[in-house]
């Protein structure tokens, strides 16, 4: 069966509670001392409770908002700063403020007891985040906390001991009232839940859900044409369903958004010379020679990368098909990357000269797309920002008023703004217009020169998509933002994480050798093959500085974004002392391409010997 090639970007929704979240799942259920009841997940005792952070290192005092009178509050003597989620009020206090409340209200709190306890949280992986509770006190309430990864939302809170933590909160319909309690609930990306604990519990998280997302799709075996750009995406059906979020509307898609014809969307084009002869490839409408051959399209819709942002790709090959007299086998692999919720993606092509002696020069390569914005086709207009390098078109009269175009990452060798029969004839003619702008249509194109492409080698093209709309701000500058953030994470390669030594560990001398582990990532948007990744030590007077490579790795996007790698470091001959180890990466030396990012590209370790 054919599918339509689309990917989105992903936004955590905020969920505090409702019993729908949990209804298709098994739950525990237990009194106020651990023991298994019946009915709901509850504690006989959740409210009018003090419960210490021990992050924040303060206490929360949590009751009912419809127990919290004033004159309660001014017996509690609170200084403020209360909030209230699903019908419970929550009073932040300092262990002196914590305990002088507890006085008033007849209670005794142990300030002591409660702040010797101190938590944490990890990733342990992509659907759990774990969170530990040290020196905890039996019989004493807690609040705890873990952050939750962009894109991912918080499925269940289970503790060590099997048993889950349940939200039970609901509305009477006749007074208005918010019943039952409120366990755990989500604040920007923490999740904060309560529990008289264990000393640890797991959240599971469950999948990403499109929210002001982003929506790609290409044509079903169209080469890489992109037929669907859409925002605001949240879900909704797009097939016989809402179109007026497709922004280019073309058909061959098994009618996914709008559906206006062949001509939409967007088409490329690969020009070289061989030998005295120029060929061009490209779509039906882009090519000369012939069009490109489609080989095969993965969807990976759904991806962590190595920082924990959601990620989907669609990874689509096509080729040349003839060697007859000077003409070159090209293998193309386009990727087209979203990654978290913004409203930018890139498409990376990777263009392989598969022919064993014959180079390829004046390589040139075309981008085109014809914009159809609120699946409406008329009353687009186009231009060419050249402070940008930016071709874009728009509606102005929308609603909202649309944004969109792109920028690679080369300077554009000429650009086109104009209707689309003129685009396609240009970029087959390759003669664009480097007009300005044009009312009545909105397509735009650039061509790029890739030089030359020597037999076996391969050409990377790099293109990013913005998205911009008055919904945001200002709608160019909405868009340009969104294209600007998507350079800024081309090329940024590093090191995740150092495994071994731990920071400041001690070694004997003579103890053979030293294990330092790393981790390298690819935290950018483009493949790297043959990496080095880098080591250097400097140690106390007598040693000779090492500057060394530890190893050459392969950081493709998706699935290989990282790789472990090590380095024994030989301590047998070497003075006592403290050692500074650094891991790192270097693009500019090693691949001639500036990282975008440098903080993350190295880490350090010190140990002392």
């Amino acid at each position: 069966m054919k599918r339509i090639r689309e990917i989105f970007s992903f936004k955590r929704f905020v969920v505090y509670a409702g019993a729908a979240v949990f209804m298709m799942l098994p739950v525990f259920v237990f009194s106020s001392s651990g023991k298994e009841v019946s009915g709901v997940a509850v504690w006989e005792k959740t409210t009018d409770i003090f419960a210490y952070d021990p992050v924040e290192r303060v206490f929360i005092y949590r009751e009912k908002a419809s127990e919290m009178l004033a004159g309660k509050e001014n017996k509690l003597r609170v200084p403020g700063g209360q909030k209230e989620k699903g019908g419970i009020k929550e009073y932040r206090l300092s262990g002196k403020e914590a305990a002088l409340a507890a006085k008033a209200l007849g209670r005794e709190l142990d300030v002591p007891r409660h702040t010797k306890a101190s938590a944490s949280w990890k990733r342990v992986d992509d659907d759990t985040v774990r969170v530990e509770l040290n020196d905890k006190e039996d019989g004493l309430w807690y609040r705890l906390r873990a952050k939750i990864p962009e894109g991912r939302n918080v499925s269940r809170v289970i503790r060590d001991d099997g048993l889950e933590i349940v939200n039970s909160t609901y509305i009477d319909r006749e007074t208005g009232e918010v019943h039952g309690d409120l366990l755990w609930y989500m604040e920007g990306d923490t999740l904060y839940f309560y529990d008289d604990p264990v000393s640890g519990y797991s959240v599971v998280l469950s999948p990403p859900q499109p929210n002001f997302s982003i929506l790609v799709g290409e044509a079903i075996n169209g080469a890489g044409q992109l037929s669907l750009i859409a925002y605001p995406y949240n879900g909704e059906a797009l097939i016989g369903g809402t179109t007026s979020i497709d922004h280019l509307g073309r058909t061959g898609d098994n009618n996914i958004g709008q559906n206006i014809d062949v001509n939409a969307g967007g088409k490329m084009a690969l020009r070289f010379t061989s030998g005295a002869n120029t060929y061009q490839y490209g779509n039906p409408g882009t090519s000369v020679t012939r069009d490109f051959t489609h080989v095969s399209s993965t969807d990976y819709k759904l991806h962590t990368t190595p920082e924990g942002q959601p990620q989907a790709v669609i990874s689509t090959v096509f080729q040349t098909t003839a060697t007859d007299g000077t003409e070159i086998p090209f293998l193309v692999n386009k990727k087209t990357i979203i990654r978290g919720n913004n409203k930018w993606f890139a498409t990376i092509y990777y263009i392989t000269n598969n022919h064993a002696t014959r180079n390829a020069i004046n390589v040139r390569f075309f981008e085109g797309v014809d914009w159809n914005f609120n699946g409406d086709f008329n009353g687009d207009n186009c231009s060419y920002d050249e402070s940008n390098d930016t071709v874009f078109g728009y509606k102005p009269a929308g609603d909202p008023v649309s944004y969109g175009g792109f920028s690679g990452s080369l300077d554009s060798e000429a650009h086109h703004v104009g209707g689309f029969a003129t685009l396609w004839s240009g970029i087959t003619n390759a003669n664009l217009n480097n007009a300005d702008d044009f009312t009545g249509d909105a397509s735009v194109g650039m061509e790029w020169n890739l030089g030359a492409i020597q037999a076996g080698g391969t050409g990377v093209m790099e293109i990013v998509w913005g998205y911009g709309n008055t919904l945001n701000a200002q709608a160019q500058v909405d868009m340009q933002n969104e294209i600007d953030a998507g350079k800024a994470r081309l090329h940024d390669t590093g090191i995740l994480s150092l495994s071994a030594p731990y920071d400041g560990e001690v070694f004997q001398q003579n103890g053979g050798d030293v294990v330092i582990n790393a981790i390298a990532a690819n935290f950018g948007l483009r493949d790297w093959y043959g990496l080095p990744v880098r080591i250097n030590i400097q140690g106390p007077a007598g040693f000779a500085e090492v500057n060394d490579i530890i190893d050459t790795v392969d950081l493709t996007i998706p699935l290989a974004q990282t790789a472990e790698t090590g380095y024994n470091f030989d301590v047998s001959s070497v003075p006592p002392g403290m050692y500074t180890a650094v891991v790192y990466t270097d693009l500019a030396n090693d691949k001639g391409v500036n990282d975008t990012k440098t903080s993350n590209d190295s880490k350090t370790v010190l140990t002392l010997l």
